[in-house]
């Protein structure tokens, strides 16, 4: 009898370390799983089910350091849908044509989806101005681009919009002889940026 009742206490006791082991382990499983609510989320979704959003959005065109255009853009959600955003731009050799020059935009995208994720519409106003070989080009107007936002848990972003401008131009040379031109020309953007609070 006291050999049985030692077994059962050896097995009791073997039993109770190995649930604690156990509720260990699926601890430290939970903690390496991305829930929201208790619920499964792939890793990096969880932006997509939750309605808050990180206001400020800084980004760039990294391919456009390759052709001699730097530019910055800066924006700031006004609401869950609209943000304004403005881009400052600097040409050196743009292109390895020797032009130089700098530009800048200021836009109203309005997201359908959410802030910074999904589909847009952005209207806007830009100016540019280039040099090249004692002539000058500047010129001005709206533009309207469409495009899509994605963003990921950490705030990282890419953005890519395209669409059309309407431009009044003037080029004026080393004579101060000026010529006045308007259409249309394309207008769009491929950025990488970082949205935070």
């Amino acid at each position: 009898m006291k050999k049985f009742a030692l077994l059962a206490s050896l097995s009791l006791a073997a039993v109770a370390l190995s649930s604690t082991a156990r509720a260990a382990d699926v601890k430290a499983e939970a903690d390496q799983v991305n829930t929201l609510n208790g619920q499964l989320v792939e890793v990096g979704d969880r932006n997509k089910f939750i309605l808050s959003y990180k206001p400020w959005n800084v980004s760039t065109n990294p391919l456009g350091l390759m052709y001699g255009s730097y530019a910055l853009s800066v924006s700031r959600a006004v609401s869950d849908s609209v943000a304004l955003r403005a881009d400052l731009e600097y040409l050196n050799d743009y292109m390895s044509t020797g032009m130089s020059g700098f530009g800048a935009v200021a836009g109203v995208p309005i997201y359908f989806k959410k802030m910074y994720d999904g589909f847009l519409l952005e209207g806007g106003f830009r100016y540019q101005n280039f040099n090249k070989d004692n002539v000058s080009l500047s010129y001005y107007g709206p533009q309207v681009l469409v495009g899509w936002h994605w963003i990921w848990d950490s705030g990282w972003n890419i953005a890519a919009a395209f669409g059309m401008g309407r431009i009044w131009a003037s080029a004026t040379d080393s004579q101060n002889e000026t010529d006045k031109v308007s259409g249309t020309l394309p207008a769009g953007y491929l950025r990488v940026g970082y949205a935070f609070e």
